[in-house]
C-alpha cells in the first residue's frame, strides 16, 4: 500500500500518523526508537507491507502486467491502490478526504523533528502539494510513477505504462475492493491484539 492508505489505517494518535509516513523510510530494528506510539506506527506500516505484498489478491493485481513492466508492477499497484481508495473513500471512512488530509498534513508539520533527509523532503512535497487528495485523479497516479521513474537509478518503463495501466484498471479497481477490507480487519485484529497485551501488561 502507499501512503494514503498507511496514514488512514495508523488510526487518530499523531505520533502513531508520523511513524506510519516513516515506516517507508527507517529502516533495521526500532528498539531505541520513541515514544512508543511512534515505535508502533512505523512496525504497523512493516506489517500491512508483509501482509499485502504476501497477499493472493495483490499478486493477481501484479500479474496483471507484463514484460518489462512486471518487475516494477508493485508500484503501480501500490499507487492504483491508493488512487481506489481516493475515489472510494466514503466507503471506508466517514471523515471527508479533503478533512483527513488537511489533519494529517499538521499532524505531520507538527512533528516535523522526527524526519530527516529523504524522509523530510518527501513529508513537505506531500503537505505542500496535496499529494494525499490528489490521489483522486488517475492522471495523477501516472504523474506520480512518472517521478518514481526518475528516481530510480537503473532505466525502466514507469513513465510510460498507460497503456497496461489502463488496460489492467477494471480488474486493479475489483482487486482493491476485495482486498482493502481483508486489510482493515487485518489492522483491526492486529491493533486489537497489541490493547489486550498492553492491558494485561498494566495489570
Amino acid at each position: 500500500m502507499n501512503f494514503l492508505a498507511h496514514l488512514l489505517l495508523a488510526g487518530d494518535e499523531p505520533e502513531a500518523i508520523t511513524g506510519a509516513l516513516l515506516g517507508d523510510f527507517v529502516k533495521g530494528r526500532l528498539h531505541k526508537i520513541k515514544p512508543a506510539e511512534l515505535r508502533h506506527g512505523i512496525m504497523l506500516h512493516r506489517k500491512i507491507d508483509v501482509f499485502t505484498d504476501a497477499h493472493a489478491l495483490t499478486l493477481i493485481s501484479r500479474n496483471r502486467f507484463s514484460g518489462n513492466l512486471r518487475r516494477y508492477a508493485g508500484i503501480v499497484v501500490d499507487l492504483a491502490y491508493d488512487h481506489f481508495l481516493a475515489t472510494k473513500w466514503t466507503s471506508y471512512c466517514q471523515t471527508p478526504l479533503a478533512d483527513f488530509t488537511t489533519k494529517v498534513y499538521r499532524v505531520l508539520l507538527a512533528h516535523r523533528s522526527s524526519f530527516e533527509g529523504r524522509s523530510l523532503t518527501v513529508m513537505e512535497r506531500m503537505t505542500e502539494q496535496d499529494w494525499l487528495g490528489g490521489y483522486v485523479s488517475r492522471d495523477n497516479v501516472g504523474s506520480a510513477l512518472a517521478a518514481i521513474s526518475r528516481r530510480l537509478s537503473r532505466p525502466n518503463p514507469l513513465a510510460r505504462c498507460e497503456l497496461q495501466l489502463a488496460n489492467a484498471y477494471a480488474g486493479l479497481e475489483e482487486d482493491f475492493a476485495s482486498f482493502f477490507p481483508e486489510l482493515v480487519a487485518y489492522v483491526a485484529q492486529t491493533q486489537a491484539g497489541r490493547t489486550s497485551t498492553s492491558s494485561q501488561t498494566q495489570a
